[in-house]
C-alpha cells in the first residue's frame, strides 16, 4: 500500500482538499492496523466474552429492531447492537462516565429530558417538520396527487434524494436543498441514488467557504455517485461508486496516459476514454485557471477571462456566462 502511492507528494495535504480526501481513503481502505488482526480477535475472545445481543437486534422486524455499531471492545471483535426504543419510552442521556448503553431512541426520535425523566420524543428538524406537514395534509384531505412524504434518516436529516413521481429523482443535501445528481423516476431510488459524491462536494464548499475548481474534488457521475475512475494530476486509480473508497488498494495507480481497460479494472469504454481523463469543460477550466495563475505570478491581472461553469461530472453546466451576459 505504501509503495503504491509513493510518488504522491503528501506535503500538499494542507493545500489540496482532494489530496486530503485521497489520504483518508488510503487509511480507510487498507488493512493498516497490525494489532487488529483476526489472530488478535481469536486470542481476545478466548479469554473475554462478548455481551449478548438484545433480542430485538436478533429479530429485526418492524416492531423489534436495533442498530449495529462499532463495538466498544478492542478492535471491534464483538458484535455490538443497541435496541431501538419507541416514542415516549424512557431513555438515558448519559455522559462519558456512564456504562455502555444497551438501548437508543429509534429513527427520528431523540432523548429529551422532561422534569426528572428522559423519554424518546420526535425530533424537530426541517425534515421531520415536513413529514408532519404532509401527515396533516393527508388527515385533512388536502394532499396533492403528486406529493410524496419526505424521507428522513435516523438522525432526522433528509435522505439523499427526493422524487417527482413519473418524472425524476434528484439528489438533496442533508438540509433538503437540491444538489447535483438526478435520474429518471424510479420507485426504488435507494438502489440508484446514494448521492454521496455530490453531498461530499456540498459539504466541502461549506467548509472551504468558496467554490472548488475541478482539480480539488473527486468527479461524480450524473446521478451524484462517484465516478469509479479518478485521477489526481496525472495519477489515476479506481474507487467505489457509493462511497469513494479505493476498490483495489493493492493495485498500483497508473499514469493518465496509460488509462485503459487493461490497466484499471474500473475503466469502462462506455464512459471513459483511453489515455484521457478530463472532459471538455474540465480541460478548458484547467487551462484557463493555469493561464490566470501564470499571469498573477508574474505580476499581471488577466482581464476578461471567464472560467466555464462545469458540472460535477466534468460536463458543461446548462447555464454559462460571458463578459456581457
Amino acid at each position: 500500500m505504501a509503495n503504491a502511492f509513493s510518488f504522491i507528494d503528501f506535503k500538499k495535504l494542507v493545500l489540496i482538499p482532494k489530496i486530503i480526501i485521497l489520504y483518508s481513503l488510503l487509511i480507510q481502505s487498507c488493512n493498516c492496523n497490525s494489532l487488529c488482526s483476526p489472530e488478535f480477535c481469536n486470542s481476545y475472545l478466548a479469554t473475554e466474552s462478548c455481551l449478548p445481543l438484545p433480542e430485538a437486534c436478533k429479530i429485526q422486524n418492524s416492531t423489534n429492531n436495533g442498530i449495529f455499531l462499532p463495538s466498544p471492545d478492542p478492535c471491534n471483535c464483538c458484535e455490538y447492537c443497541l435496541e431501538n426504543l419507541d416514542a415516549n419510552e424512557l431513555c438515558s442521556i448519559g455522559d462519558p462516565s456512564s456504562p455502555s448503553p444497551s438501548t437508543i431512541c429509534g429513527p427520528g426520535l431523540t432523548c429529551t429530558m422532561k422534569t426528572d425523566l428522559a423519554t424518546c420524543q420526535q425530533m424537530t428538524t426541517s425534515c421531520t417538520l415536513e413529514q408532519l406537514a404532509y401527515d396533516s395534509k393527508v388527515n385533512s384531505g388536502k394532499i396533492g396527487h403528486l406529493e410524496r412524504r419526505t424521507d428522513c434518516d435516523r438522525n432526522g436529516m433528509h435522505k439523499p434524494y427526493k422524487c417527482i413521481p413519473g418524472e425524476i429523482c434528484f439528489c438533496v443535501s442533508a438540509e433538503g436543498d437540491r444538489i447535483f445528481g438526478e435520474v429518471l423516476f424510479t420507485p426504488a431510488p435507494h438502489f440508484t441514488l446514494t448521492c454521496e459524491c455530490s453531498r461530499m462536494f456540498n459539504k466541502a464548499i461549506q467548509i472551504e467557504n468558496r467554490y472548488l475548481n475541478p482539480s480539488e474534488y473527486f468527479r461524480c457521475q450524473s446521478n451524484g455517485d462517484y465516478d469509479v475512475l479518478q485521477c489526481i494530476d496525472n495519477t489515476c486509480f479506481c474507487v467505489d461508486a457509493d462511497n469513494g473508497h479505493l476498490t483495489y488498494p493493492d493495485l498500483n495507480p497508473v499514469n493518465i496516459t496509460s488509462v485503459s481497460q487493461s490497466t484499471l479494472p474500473c475503466f469502462s469504454n462506455k464512459t471513459h476514454k483511453e489515455a484521457e481523463y478530463y472532459r471538455v469543460c474540465e480541460a478548458i477550466y484547467a487551462k484557463a485557471l493555469n493561464k490566470s495563475k501564470f499571469y498573477k505570478v508574474n505580476g499581471y491581472h488577466l482581464l476578461g477571462s471567464i472560467l466555464p461553469n462545469c458540472q460535477l461530472d466534468g460536463l458543461y453546466a446548462p447555464v454559462q456566462e460571458n463578459i456581457t451576459q
